[in-house]
């Protein structure tokens, strides 16, 4: 779709989430109408709202359980991969 992003790249059983611009674009017909017929793609605002939805149904209270040492190790390993594809 944008760059050099293909749909190839993704596995069919996966649901891609679009971000889109803050124009609304997204609400044009057109872009509706894209989306419609392109079902794995979906706006992340409606997969947001329907987490939101889904989770209010039974909610839970949210407990913290990793460590800053356990956070930091993974941020540590996320920039290393990160900086792998460079």
């Amino acid at each position: 779709m944008y760059g050099s992003f293909q749909c190839q790249q993704v596995p069919r059983r996966k649901t891609i989430h679009a971000i889109v611009d803050n124009y609304a674009t997204h609400k044009h017909p057109k872009v509706q109408q894209w989306l419609a017929r392109h079902p794995r793609w979906t706006d992340l605002q409606a997969a947001i709202n329907r987490f939101v939805a889904e989770t209010n149904n039974d909610p839970k209270p949210f407990v913290w359980t990793a460590g800053p040492k356990k956070i930091i190790a993974a941020v540590r390993r996320g920039y290393q991969v990160l900086d792998s594809f460079h």
